[in-house]
């Protein structure tokens, strides 16, 4: 399998297909048969506009497979629940896989642990 990309502003192109996102994007990690995008999001836009759990898993045929699990569902939590504004510590800065773990870095100093199939949040490091 060729797992050759490439990127033009918010549109990935693997192989033959392409795939448009509403915003650029920022970051791509190859995980086995699948593509992990992170979306810039930018700051000036307001939460409801953003759809801010803005990493996704594509695979070689351009179709979404997971969009990242939102922590307030996943930790059933409300906004302010944790002393922060969700908003502030949801739109992620980075993502890594490493040992077979994909984290999602957040503004905020927060790491999630990512299940790689799924999307789903499996836990959490708070990074200082």
């Amino acid at each position: 399998m060729n797992e050759n990309y490439k990127i033009n502003k918010n549109t990935i192109y693997i192989e033959d297909k392409k795939m448009n996102f509403n915003f650029d994007i920022a970051q791509v990690v190859k995980i086995e048969s699948l593509y992990i995008v992170r979306l810039e999001i930018p700051q000036n836009l307001e939460k409801e506009e953003t759809g801010y759990d803005q990493v996704y898993a594509i695979d070689v045929g351009g179709n979404i497979v997971w969009q990242i699990e939102n922590p307030i569902k996943a930790y059933n939590l409300n906004e302010n629940s944790q002393g922060y504004m969700y908003f502030a510590k949801s739109i992620y800065t980075y993502v890594k896989y490493e040992e077979k773990k994909l984290y999602a870095h957040t503004f905020a100093s927060m790491c999630y642990i990512i299940d790689p199939e799924t999307g789903k949040i499996v836990g959490e490091i708070e990074v200082r």
